[in-house]
């Protein structure tokens, strides 16, 4: 019914000499006048002719071209063109701000430091960015598909989005100083050297390595008795992987297991189904041999379950 209709009657689409256009995709009721009937013009005014033209350039449009755009999107219908033979297409413009390009940036940055102090610093300038002027939506997106791993240099792609669409990336260059409470060495220790709780010190240090900014480093007590095995400086992070830790539970040893959920303690015997030192989680059967748990040890008779 709805294709009878459209036989029945007509459309005129009149070019002007030029047209100014938003967004990136360039609609014939944005460009031509239409004349016929109001559902035939409301169907039309839809048809897409193709890409809009960048901030700084221009498009020609034929006449031509409209009519076979409309008449392949209005199969049957009589079809009119009038007006002007080209009609030269502009983009209205509008400025992004650099401060809003570089707001995004630091949005994302600062939320991704997390609870580690941030330091910032713009390593280059940031211009302002014309872009057409939306239909609809501006959305300036930053990404990083990376966590933050340490200070130093990092990049920030500004995604900056018309109407939905890709429009333009902007990168930002940045450097990153991290900075978080943690224990570190309050002395030199030479490899062979056995350590203990005593030799660590609380200090707000900068992270420079991807080791320092995922990890907070052994805690004091794991390193009770632990053997350094490579060189140690005063102000290091002590990793897992520096020292020898001597095993504080052994597999078949009975242990404590202590459940704390905020307020509430609650305790049970169990058997260790592995060994493991201070700090480390292992496996430990329930005396009761109603299930296995996974706990983390806190000495050599007690391992620990705390739950949110």
């Amino acid at each position: 019914m709805l294709a009878a209709a459209l036989l029945i009657g007509g459309l005129t689409v009149t070019l002007p000499d030029a047209a100014s256009v938003k967004g990136s995709e360039v609609e014939l009721v944005e460009v031509a006048q239409l004349n016929g009937d109001p559902a035939l013009v409301a169907l039309a005014e839809d048809i897409s002719l193709g890409w809009a033209p960048a901030p700084g350039y221009e498009r020609t449009l034929h006449a031509a071209q409209v009519a076979r755009r409309v008449r392949t999107a209005l199969a049957g219908v009589d079809v009119t063109i009038t007006g002007a033979a080209r009609c030269k297409l502009a983009p209205e413009v509008q400025i992004v701000p650099a401060a809003r390009i570089e707001a995004a940036a630091r949005e994302l940055l600062e939320e991704r430091a997390g609870e580690r102090e941030l330091e910032l610093a713009l390593l280059e300038k940031i211009a302002p960015i014309s872009i057409p002027v939306p239909e609809r939506t501006l959305e300036v997106v930053a990404r990083l598909d990376l966590a933050l791993h340490a200070s130093g240099p990092v990049q920030v792609p500004i995604e900056l989005r018309v109407d939905g669409m890709p429009w333009r990336t902007v990168w930002t260059r940045w450097e990153i100083g991290l900075w978080a409470e943690r224990l570190v060495l309050k002395r030199d220790v030479q490899r062979g050297e056995t350590l203990s709780s005593q030799d660590l010190r609380r200090e707000r240090v900068r992270l420079g390595t991807t080791t320092e900014a995922s990890s907070r480093g052994l805690r004091a007590t794991a390193l009770d008795g632990a053997v350094a095995l490579r060189d140690l400086v005063t102000g290091s992070i002590v990793a897992a992987e520096d020292v020898q830790r001597p095993t504080a539970v052994e597999r078949g040893a009975e242990v404590t297991v202590e459940l704390v959920k905020g307020s509430i303690t609650a305790r049970w015997t169990g058997v260790a189904l592995g060994s493991a030192s201070i700090g480390e989680r292992l496996e430990v059967s329930l005396a009761d041999g109603t299930r296995t748990v996974r706990a983390t040890v806190v000495r050599a008779d007690l391992v620990r379950i705390v739950q949110p």
